[in-house]
């Protein structure tokens, strides 16, 4: 158990021998980055405003006390649902259980206290996931103990924080299933809301939507492996367009199976040669987006000369192998996985130069003084 998933656990036990508090709801306000919620299943939400307003809210909510805003005293921990729904039903106070802790005890506790929540949706767990991810340093394993998850359903819900906004939702609405989510969020972004309006339409089902996907075509010259056995194939459209009236135009394979199992052996391959160049590799659909960040000695996010080549002997230092469409195989090095130690760097850099600013001779009429 890691230092900060067992100081969680240790103030979780706390907590729950704690007495509720009557607190005034105006003073306590919701943080979004312990509890970036990405939704909610809208009946359920309604059900739950009803309940409020006709019986309070039975569970207390879990905040913490804040000083950098003198129009709040707390804000919540865990509970944000109940603690919107309370603002909706007209509440003036609510029962609160009060615990100091850092950002990272915080987000992790609020991890924790909503695993027992038979609601959760995926969209929430992935959001918790993201979240535990890079404050444990993209540590997978750490994760997975912190929140008793296998890798599979880790590396489900990190897939799953590459949805778009409309399938998340339509995810949430029960629109979709997960595995519909899970396909759609191998594929780019802009990509992901037209297909899913099809599946909606048609009412396709996991199956039908893989086959649907397996048989769209690719562009051959824009295959990021070796395409020589494309040029004579029959699945290649250009090598066949003379037969036909209508052709796809261009060389177009049209064997998905093919095409992707190619690709995946070229994104196994790069793992592998990154593995003996960079002390630490990552998949791209292993990590969340914007949980690390380019290491670099000088500029707005610089760490400094010095700071930067110790960087590079950190255990959270590394590469990144690219599976986005049109970058399949790219070994991206140079890598920070540790945002928050990489934060801590760049503002004592910051304050570094500021201090040397500072104290630098003065100058009159463009010449330095103090020189002899």
């Amino acid at each position: 158990m890691g230092e900060a998933e067992l100081i969680a656990n240790t103030e979780f036990s706390q907590v729950n021998q704690q007495v509720a508090q009557v607190l005034p709801l105006g003073r306590i306000r919701r943080n979004p980055q312990i509890d970036p919620r990405k939704g909610r299943k809208k009946s359920a939400y309604e059900q739950l405003v009803r309940s409020i307003s006709a019986k309070g809210i039975i569970q207390p909510i879990l905040v913490r006390p804040v000083s950098d805003d003198p129009n709040y005293d707390h804000e919540v921990v865990a509970g944000n649902r109940r603690w919107t729904a309370a603002h909706d039903a007209g509440l003036i106070e609510v029962p609160a259980l009060i615990r100091a802790m850092s950002d990272q005890e915080a987000r992790l506790i609020a991890a924790l206290e909503n695993q027992v929540r038979a609601d959760l949706t995926p969209i929430e767990e992935a959001q918790h996931a993201v979240i535990l991810l890079e404050d444990m340093a993209n540590d997978h394993l750490a994760v997975m103990k912190a929140l008793d998850w296998s890798r599979t359903k880790l590396d489900s819900r990190l897939l799953l924080a590459h949805a778009c906004d409309a399938v998340a939702d339509a995810l949430l609405e029960e629109q979709i299933k997960i595995g519909h989510a899970e396909l759609l969020c191998r594929l780019p972004a802009p990509d992901q809301a037209g297909i899913l309006s099809k599946i909606i339409e048609k009412n396709y089902s996991v199956e039908q939507t893989r086959a649907r996907l397996l048989e769209l075509t690719r562009d051959v010259s824009t295959a990021r492996f070796d395409t020589t056995e494309c040029r004579s194939c029959i699945h290649n459209s250009g090598a066949n367009a003379d037969l036909f009236e209508a052709s796809l135009g261009a060389s177009r394979c049209q064997n998905s199976v093919c095409w992707n199992r190619k690709t995946e052996q070229l994104i196994s391959v790069r793992l592998i040669e990154a593995q003996e160049e960079h002390a630490v590799v990552h998949s791209e659909l292993n990590l969340a987006k914007d949980s690390y960040v380019k290491l670099v000695a000088r500029g707005e996010d610089g760490v400094g000369e010095q700071q930067a080549a110790a960087c590079a002997t950190c255990a959270s230092f590394g590469a990144v192998v690219m599976v986005s469409r049109g970058r399949e195989g790219d070994v991206i090095g140079g890598m920070c996985f540790n945002k928050p130690c990489h934060k801590e760097k760049t503002a004592a850099y910051k304050t570094a130069l500021a201090t040397v600013t500072n104290t630098a001779p003065a100058t009159v009429a463009g010449g330095a003084v103090g020189r002899s």
